[in-house]
Parts: structure tokens; C-alpha cells; sequence
């Protein structure tokens, strides 16, 4: 991911217990996440190399900003208790917090199981699952050089 100059170019991971996904048409769903973490991680690629916590809200106040080029891809991981892991490319069209927990509306990026990308277990969904236990999520990167500053996080 090349930065703009001046402005780290950061990636986030997000993590959740559970998550449901809502069939909305067209290869659109809404994904509630359950027992979620209260911020994402976000980091910067090299050479910064920054960390840092930022809390639901504040992700939210800033993310028009740090996505107003283009919407982000994300990967999101299902892992079973068994160990098996599975996986889905999506972009994330919309974010929310609804009874504080995250809902993002999402587009799946392939037409078939095969074609979605990261199968870790070599078992792709055969379709999108109403629900899964824990998953993480890792989003592509997002650009803004006040954004932190805005949402009181730097």
C-alpha cells in the first residue's frame, strides 16, 4: 500500500466472539458482530511503524475520512473451536454501532466458494453462513492526516 506524502497509510484488525450475517440481495450482506472487541488495532506499514487502540466511536467519526478515496477491502476469518478457519473477501460499504456492537454492510468481492479468496481449510462456504463463532477482521488501508487528531486519539 503506497502512503500519500505526509499521511500514514494505516490497516486495522477488529475481533469479535461471534458475528450474524444478514442476506440484504445482490451479494450484499449486513454482518453483526457479537462480543466484540472495543476498538480496532491499527497500525501503520513501514517506515512508521505506529500501534494504537481506537475505540468504536472514534473509528466511526473518522472513517469518512480515512476511506473517502475509495471504499476498503476487508478479509473477515472465521474461526472454529475444532481450529478450522474459513474466510471471505468483502468491501465494507457501510460501518455502525448498533447496542454497542458493530455492524458493518458488507459486498462479497467473488461469485463462487472457490472464488472468495483465503480458504485456510480448504473448505470454502458453500454460501454465506447466517452466523459463525469467533472471527477476526483485517481491513485495507486508510489515509488521513488529521483523522486521529479529530477523533482525540493522537
Amino acid at each position: 500500500m503506497a502512503a500519500v506524502a505526509g499521511r500514514a497509510g494505516w490497516l486495522f484488525t477488529y475481533a469479535a466472539d461471534s458475528a450474524s450475517f444478514t442476506d440484504v440481495g445482490e451479494g450484499s450482506y449486513r454482518v453483526s458482530f457479537a462480543g466484540g472487541d472495543e476498538q480496532f488495532l491499527a497500525f501503520t506499514d513501514r517506515p512508521d511503524r505506529d500501534v494504537m487502540a481506537v475505540e468504536l466511536e472514534s473509528m466511526l467519526g473518522v472513517w469518512p475520512s480515512l476511506f473517502a478515496s475509495s471504499v476498503p477491502n476487508a478479509v473477515l476469518i472465521e474461526q472454529s473451536a475444532e481450529g478450522e478457519r474459513d474466510s471471505v473477501v468483502v468491501e465494507v460499504l457501510d460501518v455502525s454501532v448498533v447496542d454497542s456492537q458493530l455492524v458493518m454492510d458488507v459486498q462479497v468481492l467473488a461469485e463462487t466458494p472457490a472464488d472468495r479468496g483465503l480458504s485456510m481449510a480448504g473448505d470454502a462456504w458453500e454460501a454465506i453462513p447466517e452466523s459463525v463463532g469467533a472471527i477476526r477482521m483485517l481491513i485495507d488501508g486508510g489515509q488521513c492526516g488529521s483523522c486521529w487528531d479529530e477523533a482525540g486519539r493522537r
